[in-house]
């Protein structure tokens, strides 16, 4: 296990209670974090003379509480990195110190690779992981959906002199700017992701990390370098697979862990009570019989995951003209329609489909590209761009400023269908 123990302005002095005692710099604050679950005594005489404490409402959010006036925001130091520290409202004060072990790694990395090296820093928050790979070097594209937090990065470069260091900073939803570098045919030798358990992009699009970390994994590693460097995704663990957000969920999961260790114990020693010196054997027997259980459990899960995956139908929402449509969509792995101009994939709508929404397209907007089907068949496409589409699947995500062709066909698949997908968005 790495310690963030290099801070010289940064102190966890104590910690009880759901509660946490820091100095920031020459402030001593008391915010409070759900992971403090033990309750010890409070030893410190600095909890009573805290300068600010945060608490909660039980109406949801909380506020600051300021025992002594303190500055708006005020500056800490990490090596070479001069970070802007600020309370929030939320909390948060715009560094997540235990990271700093994480940005020592980065430019340990960098500097041994002895090479240019490009960073993808995706949730970059205020900047400190892309901070510390500027420092060593490296160019830095660092994206976040939220603008405050991006210019709060770049306040944080220009204190840390690094403004002009080799840095994209980007305000957009990471897995549309992720989905646009790959039409790009960008490549990155590291990303770095921090993703939340849940937030809001920054046209509203939602985030839940359960659901949408593992298909941005999967994208992300298309953007990967032929000679990746690294590819680090910070996250909890509980809070992926149990879901654990709060500390009586929290609770309530090492409750039931606790039963099922009691319960375990229990059967083990009735197997040893009446079976005596075939006791190893019985229970090496009755622990297969539980590993067989859940590979088996777990297995069918598998072949039902991937039954499902056999089904390409989507549900797709068009945005035309502030109006939403809605389409039922089959993904066509041989749809390669993309175009010319632009290069980007196009995507195809039944003549049906059109009608619904050729009120909200004026004949202005549709321009021409050729196609050729499998059957070598050629023509001409009318093409035009709606203003997003939101694709729903086993995941959700949006796609701004899709081009959508025009079919002379009904409809497809037998009338189930009034859109085909591009592979290449999907």
């Amino acid at each position: 296990m790495r310690v963030a123990s290099d801070w010289k302005d940064y102190e966890l002095i104590d910690a009880s209670n759901g509660e946490r005692l820091e100095r920031w710099g020459q402030h001593i604050l008391v915010r409070p974090d759900p992971q403090v679950i033990w309750k010890n005594d409070e030893t410190s005489p600095l909890w009573a003379k805290a300068d600010a404490v945060y608490y909660r409402s039980a109406k949801g959010g909380g506020q600051w509480n300021y025992h002594k006036r303190l500055p708006q925001k005020w500056q800490i130091h990490w090596g070479e990195l001069t970070l802007i520290v600020s309370p929030t409202g939320f909390k948060h004060t715009g560094v997540f110190p235990e990271q700093a072990v994480n940005w020592a790694w980065y430019q340990e990395k960098i500097k041994a690779a002895d090479r240019p090296v490009k960073v993808l820093n995706l949730f970059g928050y205020t900047g400190g992981a892309t901070l510390a790979c500027l420092a060593a070097g490296a160019s830095v594209t660092h994206v976040d959906a939220s603008k405050g937090m991006v210019a709060w990065a770049r306040e944080n470069a220009q204190a840390s002199s690094l403004a002009d260091r080799s840095c994209r900073w980007i305000v957009d939803d990471c897995a549309k700017f992720v989905q646009r570098e790959i039409r790009r045919g960008n490549h990155y030798d590291a990303i770095i992701m921090d993703p939340p358990s849940y937030g809001r992009g920054p046209k509203g699009e939602i985030w839940k990390i359960e659901d949408a970390i593992h298909p941005l994994i999967k994208l992300c590693t298309k953007i990967l370098s032929d000679d990746p460097l690294f590819f680090l995704v910070n996250s909890c663990m509980t809070v992926i697979g149990l879901k654990i957000r709060t500390f009586p969920v929290f609770f309530k999961a090492w409750i039931l862990l606790y039963l099922a260790s009691f319960l375990l114990g229990g059967i083990m020693s009735c197997l040893r009570l009446y079976f005596g010196k075939f006791f190893r054997i019985t229970s090496f027997l009755f622990t297969l019989g539980i590993c067989g259980f859940f590979l088996l459990y777990h297995g069918l899960l598998f072949l039902k995951k991937l039954w499902k995956s056999q089904d390409h139908s989507f549900d797709v929402i068009l945005t035309v003209n502030g109006k939403d449509f809605h389409l039922k969509a089959f993904l066509d792995s041989g749809n390669h329609l993309s175009d010319p101009l632009t290069g980007k994939p196009v995507h195809i709508i039944s003549k049906n489909a059109c009608q619904k929404i050729s009120s909200q397209i004026s004949p202005g907007r549709l321009r021409y590209i050729p196609y050729q089907t499998i059957q070598k068949t050629t023509g001409i496409l009318p093409v035009f761009s709606v203003k997003k589409m939101k694709i729903t699947g086993e995941s959700e995500f949006w796609i701004h400023s899709p081009l959508i062709g025009i079919s002379e066909q009904k409809n497809f698949g037998n009338g189930k269908y009034e859109m085909l997908l591009h592979p290449e968005d999907c």
